[in-house]
């Protein structure tokens, strides 16, 4: 790149996350700004290294930029030099990556970095290709209804996050929302937000936002608050199903009288095939009272999903918490010693009671018995049986167990002994994970005082499971993709991303011990099916994430440190995600650790921000169908005060991201 000249390289024909609105830049873009800026991040010592021209704004330019600490590509917003010697505007500028750098959500376009080198004022984001949301209504003909509802869905669960930290975007518009290759929105373009209790920036009679997308109460100054997002939204999803905004005018006044007096769209402004329920949502997002709008972003993820889903039959189900079946040839024994087994030779499956009617069935000839004996993996004896010879049940029922548990007709488990905590552990001899058995008993789910997609905290009545001790390894799951041929896992960015940690040859050296990560939901599922299990409910993983009366952290009420939790980090390399067994302080009162911090995890259920409101209290599930998964404790990127048992998020089942793994569940005979 030839710095010092009055050329800016543009990236040809790509189109690039940034935070404005940016459109593709054509090679030859001049810019007055670039020189000044790539003279001072080719100085010696820069945090980045320039590579190209993504967009420009009125107060900033963005460019693809390389970290030099850790090779990461990323989109690198700088504020223009005369717009920095505004104090508002320089205020601004750190607000928002000061406040969005302790937000990782899928649907918010993450701050990565933030600082100054000599005079440039800089936010490092995340670097994701895709378009926006203007350009692509800028083809015409608007937008799909199905698929204005999906992406109008992302922009409201991103605004359930925003608004949960107390944070109103205040700026909603198309060109600030971001379409990705996947087909997810993600909000972006953070510099009108406004922080609850913090310190006023705007002076008291300034109107923010675009007149297009601006609330009434935005108009009038009023300070307004989360349901003024909710009104821009509405007008956004009105657009994208009209093709046209609902109110339009070159002239400011005009628009801005209309957003105040102008009479909502009808059934009839949209085309014939857009659902009524639809229509209605959209009237009620758009009514000219934030009193008369839906009240909380979670309810319009909620009227959003049922709409989607009253179109749509053949949505999967969540799976069924069925007992794992016995392998072929094996009488499953509920009613003998704790932990029996009678294994058949014949290739048949027979499950049932242990009675004299069923014992008389069982074919002359070697019977193998297989029994888990204090310590030890299970032993086999094997012993001759003939039809109706009762003398061998007795010897059976006569065998000291020990305190083993009844874990008869869950197969591939051998007995490993009690935990630190007094809990009994089992090997899954499938993939060698250590499970740690959770009694059945209640506990308390979801929290009163935290993020509203928490709310309410409430009992729930849980049948006991396993679960593993540790979330999944990058070497557990290397044997999975060996044995199965699997896809290994990569991250969604480009190849080359230094987070994608499983390269042509492998995982990357020294990865093997940490939990695996950049595992879409559908890769997890395949990999518990191998393993023989599937993923918690969330239910079932809140309950072994903290004690029954409801702390606020696995290990009790102490606050998060290094010692207990990965967390607060920023990547520098593989070494960034620790090890599992490196946090046993953080341990749950069962003897689970990484519960929180480290990565977050998949969970089986669909996720329902309103969900908690009515839910059921005997081994709650999430509902039947749904866009995005429940994932559960944060990661290393949270920062340690963000962390806590109750934190729920969502992703689509097929994100994969280096913030994110699973961990196994087994059921257990008669749970459920």
């Amino acid at each position: 790149m030839r710095l010092g000249s009055d050329e800016a390289p543009g990236l040809a024909g790509q189109v690039w996350y940034t935070d404005l609105a940016v459109e593709t830049h054509m090679e030859g873009t001049v810019q007055s700004d670039w020189v000044t800026i790539t003279a001072s991040f080719s100085l010696e010592g820069s945090p980045y290294e320039i590579e190209g021209l993504l967009g420009r704004g009125r107060t900033a330019v963005v460019l693809k930029a390389i970290s030099n600490v850790t090779r990461t590509a990323v989109a690198l917003k700088v504020l223009k030099p005369h717009v920095a010697r505004e104090q508002e505007w320089l205020q601004r500028f750190f607000q928002e990556a000061e406040v969005l750098s302790r937000i990782v959500h899928p649907g918010i376009v993450r701050v990565l970095d933030h600082g100054k080198w000599h005079v440039q004022h800089y936010i490092a984001l995340e670097l994701v290709a895709g378009t926006t949301l203007a350009a692509r209504l800028a083809r015409g003909a608007g937008v799909p209804w199905r698929e204005a509802c999906a992406i109008a869905r992302d922009v409201a669960g991103a605004l359930v996050e925003l608004h949960g930290h107390g944070i109103c975007h205040r700026d909603l518009k198309p060109s600030n929302i971001f379409l990705t290759e996947s087909g997810a929105a993600k909000i972006a373009d953070f510099g009108l937000i406004r922080v609850e209790g913090a310190k006023r920036i705007t002076a008291p009679r300034m109107i923010l936002g675009t007149p297009l997308y601006t609330s009434p109460e935005q108009i009038r100054t009023e300070p307004g608050d989360g349901r003024s997002d909710l009104y821009s939204l509405g007008i956004i999803l009105a657009e994208m199903l009209m093709g046209h905004p609902p109110y339009h005018s070159t002239d400011v006044i005009k628009v801005s009288k209309m957003h105040l007096e102008s009479p909502l769209p009808i059934q009839e402004d949209f085309p014939p095939d857009v659902p009524a329920g639809l229509v209605d949502l959209v009237q009620s997002l758009m009514a000219k009272s934030a009193a008369d709008r839906p009240q909380q972003a979670p309810l319009v993820v909620s009227g959003l999903t049922r709409i989607l889903d009253e179109s749509d039959p053949t949505v999967s189900q969540v799976a069924a918490t069925a007992p794992v079946s016995a392998a072929p040839g094996a009488l499953v024994v509920d009613s003998q010693p704790r932990g029996a087994r009678i294994l058949l030779g014949a290739e048949r499956r027979d499950t049932g009671h242990l009675t004299p009617t069923s014992f008389d069935r069982i074919p002359s000839g070697q019977v193998s018995v297989e029994l888990a004996l204090g310590g030890h993996r299970p032993f086999v004896a094997e012993v001759h049986v003939g039809p109706g010879e009762l003398s061998y049940l007795q010897a059976m029922m006569e065998v000291d167990m020990g305190d083993m548990d009844d874990l008869a007709g869950v197969d591939g488990l051998a007995r490993k002994g009690k935990n630190g905590q007094g809990y009994l552990e089992l090997l899954n001899e499938k993939d060698g994970t250590v499970l740690v058995l959770i009694p059945e008993g209640d506990s308390v789910q979801g929290s009163d005082g935290e993020d509203p997609v928490e709310q309410p905290a409430h009992r729930v009545s849980l049948s006991r499971f396993l679960l593993g001790r540790h979330p999944v390894t990058v070497a557990q799951y290397l044997r999975f993709v060996l044995e199965t041929g699997h896809r290994a896992p990569a991250s969604d960015g480009a190849a080359g991303n230094p987070l994608n940690l499983w390269t042509a040859d492998g995982p990357v050296p020294g990865t093997q011990e940490q939990p695996v990560v950049n595992v879409s939901w559908d890769d997890a599922i395949a990999y518990a099916a191998w393993a023989g299990g599937r993923l918690p409910t969330e239910a079932e993983w809140e309950r072994a994430a903290r004690d029954p009366s409801g702390s606020k952290y696995p290990w009790g009420d102490q606050v998060p440190d290094g010692t207990r939790a990965c967390a607060g980090r920023t990547w520098s390399g593989p070494g960034t995600i620790e090890p599992v067994d490196r946090l046993a302080p953080g341990a749950s009162p069962w003897g689970c650790e990484e519960m929180v911090g480290t990565v977050w995890e998949w969970c089986q259920d669909w996720f329902d921000p309103a969900c908690y409101l009515g839910a059921r209290d005997k081994d709650p599930v999430g509902p039947s169908r749904g866009w995005a998964r429940v994932i559960k404790g944060g990661s290393w990127a949270e920062p340690l005060a963000s962390l806590r048992s109750s934190r729920r998020s969502r992703a689509r089942p097929g994100v994969r991201s280096a913030a994110l793994g699973f961990r196994l569940c087994r059921p257990l005979p008669g749970a459920g």
